[in-house]
């Protein structure tokens, strides 16, 4: 009897190693060497217009962030799969349960932030930006104060949310899936005003021709990184010597002010 609870034991103990074992797996992403042994870099991007850090012209994506992950497979000596996500997809990158499986990286404007540090790691910052409001031109709002009471768009899961309830309180929020959606709500008078993420809202074309105006005040201040996997000591490194080289060209080439 004593041999069969021995034996047993040493089963379940077994067992236990396993499935810690593919737990473990799943908690990490690729390391460098595997991406090279592989010879593509999974570089998730946005599938949704973020200009101009990325969007679809001619049936290519295109963009800064589109880019700097091109830049990173080259560094690294492998081609570039691009894997257009969803925002929902792109926070995987800071959800516990995400196995690394479907991208390696992501760059998406991803905002830094300590709570998504605790999940995945960041490079260095390649940006800097912020939140701020958008109106419509002949609306008479020139205040946040204004807007108080009045119904915010925001894309959702995103910082943006985060500082529109900070600001302006729940019962106003209204969520979108995107930043054009929310853009598109506003010109439809759908809602007063909209959170979005500075860098953005200065370059899309309906601020630039007029339709849109954007209050000065700046909400927050933020940085972009692009999200790793933790524990992956060489390609952070090889990302972050790649940002600091490209990231004031990337600026010039599609920011430029």
């Amino acid at each position: 009897m004593r041999r069969f609870w021995k034996n047993l034991i040493a089963a379940v103990g077994m067992v236990i190693v396993l499935q810690a074992g593919a737990l473990g797996n799943t908690a990490w992403g690729a390391s460098l060497e595997e991406v090279r042994i592989r010879g593509v870099l999974r570089a998730g991007v946005p599938d949704f217009r973020l200009y101009p850090f990325a969007f679809s012209e001619n049936g290519h994506i295109r963009g800064f962030d589109v880019d700097l992950v091109g830049a990173i497979a080259a560094e690294a000596g492998v081609s570039l799969e691009l894997v257009p996500l969803s925002w929902a997809d792109i926070s995987l990158a800071w959800d516990p349960s995400y196995g690394w499986d479907r991208f390696d990286l992501a760059a998406a404007t991803i905002s830094v932030t300590p709570e998504r540090q605790k999940v995945c790691d960041f490079s260095v910052p390649y940006f800097t930006s912020g939140q701020t409001v958008s109106v419509l031109p002949d609306s008479g709002i020139h205040s946040l104060e204004q807007l108080q009471g009045k119904k915010i768009a925001t894309p959702g899961g995103t910082t943006s949310e985060k500082v529109a309830r900070t600001f302006f309180g729940d019962p106003s929020i209204v969520i979108f899936h995107h930043i054009p959606d929310c853009y598109d709500a506003l010109l439809k008078k759908e809602v007063a005003g909209t959170v979005t993420d500075l860098a953005t809202i200065l370059l899309e074309p309906r601020v630039r021709n007029g339709e849109i105006l954007v209050l000065p005040k700046t909400l927050s201040r933020e940085w972009y990184g692009v999200a790793l996997p933790k524990g992956e000591p060489e390609l952070r490194e090889l990302v972050n010597r790649v940002v600091e080289v490209n990231k004031d060209v990337l600026y010039e080439k599609w920011i430029g002010f």
